[in-house]
């Protein structure tokens, strides 16, 4: 799965196995912090043909909220 938002780092495990993820920063132009939160409905769909799938089978459905200073959802992965 792609993602442009979420760490590199956490990645995989996010979009496989978390249901929310959560990133709390400090905006540099401001100094305002800001919580952006990520939703994936897909592993937490409890709709059929998808709630009975194995986690690495479910499909990734990213909600962003939030997202932090400098960063975006690249538009190519936008359904």
């Amino acid at each position: 799965p792609v993602c442009s938002t979420c760490h590199e780092k956490y990645r995989d495990t996010c979009l496989t196995r978390a249901s929310n993820y959560v990133e709390i920063t400090r905006n540099k132009s401001d100094g305002h912090i800001n919580i952006e939160n990520q939703y994936n409905f897909g592993v937490q769909t409890p709709g059929p043909g998808v709630f009975d799938l194995p986690l690495d089978k479910k499909p990734v459905m990213l909600i962003s909220h939030a997202l932090g200073e400098g960063k975006s959802i690249d538009p190519k992965l936008v359904c």
